[in-house]
């Protein structure tokens, strides 16, 4: 009879200690699909872009939002009111907002690069584009990934777009935030191998600033 209460007392403390990690595991889960569905509660979709109108909730998660977007083949159009405007510079350009300045005053933008710069081994390329009537190019051909995320940050109020060449499927159109309060997150697949080239080309007018990574 002794063996048998103590039986019965083992079995119900493992059935207590096993009926609080089952709590514990639905808290957990219960506090992780809440903050899912905050983040979820700020971004909107339409067709195949994702729009977020809260900069600050955006800039504190970037990289769940920019890792979400991939994953589920959405572009991300991100509002940036003017008093974030330094923030979101020195977030795309780097510090001391470091960038090449394509415009189509110099001839060298207005064909397609031939020059290569290895992400891989260089890092992140920055740029400003400034051009009124001219299509301009990238200075480069980018290498050493086969997939490229392309951040691009208006300055005025016009869209001008552009086009991504050396990626999967072909060449693939790209377009900017419609208006000069707004970054704009574009994802590019080229093929399996880290030196196939990708490139880009901006549509005239288009003043704007990004980074290629």
């Amino acid at each position: 009879m002794k063996k048998l209460k103590q039986l019965i007392s083992l079995v119900m403390a493992l059935m207590m200690a096993l009926s609080c990690m089952v709590f514990v595991a639905g808290a957990a889960e219960e506090t992780e699909n809440t903050e899912m569905s905050q983040k979820d509660s700020t971004m909107y979709v339409e067709g195949t872009v994702a729009h977020i109108n809260d900069y600050m909730e955006f800039y504190n998660n970037q990289d769940y939002y920019i890792n979400w977007a991939r994953e589920n083949g959405y572009s991300l159009f991100i509002n940036v009111p003017s008093e974030y405007l330094e923030i979101e510079k020195e977030r795309v350009l780097g510090e001391n907002y470091a960038s090449e300045l394509l415009t189509g005053i110099a001839t060298r933008g207005l064909s397609a690069p031939t020059a290569i710069w290895n992400i891989a081994q260089k890092g992140k390329y920055s740029f400003v584009v400034e051009t009124a009537a001219s299509k301009i190019y990238t200075n480069y051909k980018f290498t050493g990934k086969t997939f490229y995320t392309l951040t691009t940050s208006n300055t005025s109020n016009v869209s001008s777009g552009g086009t991504a060449y050396g990626v999967v499927g072909g060449p693939k159109s790209f377009s900017t935030v419609p208006n000069s309060t707004g970054t704009s997150i574009n994802f590019f697949s080229t093929s399996n191998l880290t030196s196939s080239p990708i490139y880009f080309c901006f549509n005239a007018p288009a003043y704007l600033f990004g980074s290629i990574e």
